[in-house]
C-alpha cells in the first residue's frame, strides 16, 4: 500500500469555498482515474494556521473510496517542495496568490486559478 503513489493536489492560499469546490472536483476525477489515495497538501504563509480544517471538513466527509492525507506546508516550503516532487500535481491557486516561476514547472503541473 505504502509504495502507490498520491493523486496529489496541492492548494496555495489556504481553503475557502472556491477552493473547497475545486478539491471536490479533483476527488471526482482520482477516483475515475481508479486511484486509491490521495494528498491534499496546503501551503500558507503561516503553517501553523488551521483555519481551512471547516472547509475541509465537508471534503473528508463527502469521500468515502480514497484514503486522503492532508498536509499542512509553509510557502516558502514550496519551490524546493517542486523541485524535489516526481510526477503530476493539480495545483489550486487562491485568488490572492501567485505561483512562482510558473513557466519552469509547467510540465507537471496541472494548474487551476480560483478567482473571488
Amino acid at each position: 500500500m505504502l509504495a502507490r503513489r498520491f493523486y496529489e493536489v496541492w492548494v496555495l492560499g489556504g481553503l475557502s469555498k472556491g477552493e473547497a469546490e475545486e478539491i471536490k472536483r479533483c476527488l471526482s476525477e482520482a477516483v475515475m482515474r481508479r486511484a486509491e489515495r490521495l494528498r491534499i497538501r496546503i501551503y500558507n504563509k503561516n503553517s501553523e494556521d488551521l483555519s481551512y480544517l471547516d472547509e475541509l471538513k465537508g471534503i473528508l466527509l463527502e469521500n468515502v473510496s480514497l484514503s486522503i492525507v492532508v498536509e499542512s506546508r509553509d510557502v516558502g516550503k514550496l519551490v524546493d517542495d517542486l523541485e524535489s516532487h516526481e510526477g503530476e500535481i493539480t495545483f489550486i491557486i487562491g485568488p490572492s496568490f501567485q505561483l512562482p516561476d510558473k513557466a519552469r514547472f509547467q510540465g507537471k503541473l496541472r494548474i487551476i486559478e480560483v478567482r473571488g
